[in-house]
Parts: structure tokens; C-alpha cells; sequence
């Protein structure tokens, strides 16, 4: 007996240990390393350059085997730093000799990425953190030094911590957001395509489980598209310093909710059963692809902050790494399975009702 409970549940154990993954991954895993600051953070082509980084998490002192670190500009040759001195585990004192051939040809000033190397911590990046300025009347042929050419490194991380967060610049410790903010609207999405095809069902038989099934589906999924929400507004103000910018995913976002919201008030609007059923269930028909178009494709044709929409790159191009991949797939499918089985203690109760 226990033997067959086990087996018609496995998906809820599943469920349960995926998302306690995510929690304990999510709220204990370390900040892997990153740059907190350089000074100075400008300097002039042709002259040299003494630059004291400041970085968190990383171990230079102590393993700081292979320490190295380069200037880049976009896709041009990286500029190597004639030494490195350490000042502490996480502070660091390069010297650079900025060529000429780095002068700004147009504007005033380059913006180059700080890429700080070692066997231990592996590849840390401080993305456009340098301001190279325009150097007038610079005798190019006089000052000219050699630069290396398809320079790159190629680190492969030491760390023995088996799982830790990237270090982004904006993101930082906020990046454990991932798990709980992201991860709730693939559960969200699910949801209300199961209360659509379930809306489509009970059109064509009149099936008052299948109106069940479909509220209850609504009901579920706006739990957690409110869920996303109030951690997507945290998110923003730590990230983009406002509760609530003026950002098309996110107005999208609550264009999409309020469509549910009206859903719910339109059913307990109407007091006949099967006249309510029918029309919120057409209602929902009509729903479900205008919040789709709302939430992942009107954000994706303008200007948005979010990753992926806007013209921004995606958030796995440079933020969801392979650490990140380990723990974030898995929070998705375990939120997706809680979703489902909320949803289904939802729709048992709806029917013990149903049958008194």
C-alpha cells in the first residue's frame, strides 16, 4: 500500500526536493569573486597607468597562482599589464602602459573592460570599468609600443567551492533573485494554458469539471504571477534603483495580470452556473494569447531593461552561467510541479463541493 502511495506521488516528492534545492542553493551558495572598484578610473593613450582593484571573494594572496590581467576594447588586442603586485586577497596594484594606437579616433574617450585571471578564482570581469581619454598632439611613431595580439585568456576554475554565484556588475548578491522571480512565470504560463485548453474543453461538452479545472488553473497561476511580481519590484529596486520603472515587461507584466483579475471578477459577477461557465470561459479563450503577446512579444519589439527584450542580450549570454544552470533549471520545474499540485488540491476540493 504505501509501495502504490509512493509511486502515484513521486512527481510531489519531486517536486518538493527540487525546490528545497533551490532554496537552500538559492539563500546559502556563495558570491563567487568580482571587482567592487578601480582607481583611478580614467586614463590617457600613450602614458602609463597605475591602477590599485579592489576585488571581493577572490583569493590572491593565498592562491594567486597564474595571476594575470589584460585592458580589452571590444574585439581589439588586449592590452597586458606589465606587473602585478598584491596587496591583500582582494586588492591588487597593476601597471599598464596604455599605446597610442588606443587614442579615441572619434569622441573623446574609449571604454575598456578591467579582466583580472588566476589558476584559483578563474576569469573575473569588470565590464567598460576604465575610461582610456584622448591624448592631444600624441606622436604616435615615437610612443608606440607593441601590442599582443589575439590575446585571451583561457582559465579553467580551480575553486574547490563545487557551486557559486557569478559576480555581475549591477546584479551582484542579487542575482539569488534568479530562483524566485524567474522561475515563477514558466509555473504562471503553464497554469493558464491549462485553464485555456480546459475553457476550450468545456465549451464543447459542458462539463462542469472541466470549468473547474480551468478556474482553479486562473486561480493558481495568478498566486504566482503575484509572487512574481512583488519579487520582480525588489529586483528592480536593487538593480535599476526604482520599485517600479517605466518598463514595457513590466507594464506588460501587469497588463497580462489584470487580464486574470478581470477574469475572476467576471465569473462572480454572473450568479447562473452554466451561463458563468460559458462566458468566462470564452473570455478566457480570448485571454490567454492577448497575455502572451503583453508579456513576451510587445517587450521584445521596444526599448526594455530586461535581458532579452529591447534589444538587450539575453540573461544566459553573459549572467546564467553553467553554475547557474545547475540549480536554476531545476527551481523552474520544481515551482512548475508545486503550481500543478496546488492546482489539483484546488480542483478536489471543488469537486467535494460539487458532489455535496
Amino acid at each position: 500500500m504505501n509501495k502504490e502511495i509512493f509511486q502515484l506521488a513521486w512527481w510531489k516528492w519531486l517536486a518538493i526536493i527540487l525546490t528545497l534545492l533551490s532554496l537552500i542553493i538559492g539563500l546559502g551558495a556563495p558570491l563567487g569573486p568580482g571587482i567592487r572598484w578601480v582607481n583611478p578610473i580614467n586614463a590617457e593613450a600613450g602614458k602609463n597607468l597605475e591602477l590599485e582593484v579592489r576585488t571581493v571573494n577572490a583569493h590572491f594572496k593565498s592562491k594567486g597562482l597564474g595571476l594575470k590581467s589584460a585592458l580589452n576594447l571590444d574585439n581589439a588586442p588586449l592590452i597586458s599589464s606589465d606587473s602585478v603586485k598584491v596587496l591583500g586577497e582582494n586588492d591588487l596594484l597593476f601597471h599598464y602602459y596604455i599605446p597610442p594606437s588606443f587614442n579615441p579616433v572619434k569622441g573623446n574617450i574609449h571604454l575598456l573592460d578591467l579582466e583580472i585571471a588566476s589558476d584559483y578564482d578563474g576569469l573575473i570581469v569588470l565590464r567598460q570599468g576604465l575610461e582610456i581619454r584622448r591624448t592631444e598632439n600624441l606622436l604616435a611613431d615615437t610612443l608606440h609600443r607593441a601590442i599582443p595580439k589575439n590575446q585571451h585568456f583561457q582559465i579553467t576554475r580551480l575553486t574547490s567551492e563545487w557551486f557559486s554565484f557569478p559576480n555581475r556588475e549591477i546584479l551582484y548578491e542579487s542575482v539569488r533573485n534568479l530562483f524566485f522571480h524567474v522561475a515563477m512565470w514558466p509555473a504562471m504560463l503553464l497554469l493558464f494554458l491549462v485553464s485555456v485548453i480546459y475553457s476550450i474543453r468545456y465549451l464543447r461538452s459542458g462539463n462542469p469539471i472541466h470549468d473547474f479545472i480551468a478556474v482553479e488553473s486562473v486561480q493558481t497561476g495568478l498566486l504566482f504571477a503575484t509572487i512574481g511580481i512583488i519579487t520582480g519590484s525588489i529586483w528592480a529596486k536593487y538593480t535599476w534603483g526604482d520599485w517600479w520603472p517605466n518598463d514595457p515587461k513590466l507594464n506588460g507584466a501587469a497588463i497580462g495580470i489584470l487580464l486574470y483579475f478581470a477574469y475572476m471578477i467576471l465569473r462572480n459577477s454572473i450568479a447562473e452556473e452554466q451561463q458563468r461557465g460559458r462566458i468566462s470561459a470564452v473570455y478566457n479563450v480570448f485571454a490567454f494569447p492577448l497575455m502572451f503577446v503583453v508579456i513576451m512579444i510587445l517587450p521584445r519589439l521596444t526599448d526594455s531593461l530586461h535581458p532579452g527584450n529591447g534589444g538587450n542580450p539575453g540573461f544566459n549570454t553573459y549572467d546564467l552561467d553553467s553554475h547557474l544552470r545547475i540549480a536554476f533549471y531545476p527551481a523552474c520545474l520544481g515551482w512548475v510541479l508545486i503550481g500543478v499540485w496546488i492546482k489539483e488540491m484546488r480542483v478536489r476540493i471543488r469537486k467535494l463541493e460539487f458532489s455535496q
